[in-house]
């Protein structure tokens, strides 16, 4: 799932941001992998309950949490991260 806002808010069916955001499905409705480009905070239609986040080199640098806005699901961001791996 792509979205980018390109400096305004955007809102479709399956993604919300301002900015470019990223979710990469890794296994439908189970494992998915949100990378927020350039300090973006995207949100997307998808259910999780556990989530790491992960430095550039795809090594694990802790855990991120969560929260949900109108049925979108939001990463609170850890200092580093490059992406964050969301599972269900």
């Amino acid at each position: 799932i792509f979205i980018d806002g390109r400096g305004k808010k955007i809102r479709t069916p399956k993604a919300i941001c301002k900015g470019i955001g990223i979710c990469r499905i890794i296994k439908p409705g189970k494992e998915y992998e949100i990378i927020p480009v350039n300090g973006s905070n995207p949100g997307f239609k998808i259910e999780a309950n556990r989530t790491v986040a992960l430095d550039y080199a795809s090594r694990k640098i802790g855990q991120a949490e969560i929260k949900y806005i109108d049925g979108y699901l939001y990463v609170i961001s850890v200092k580093n991260a490059f992406s964050y791996i969301i599972r269900n």
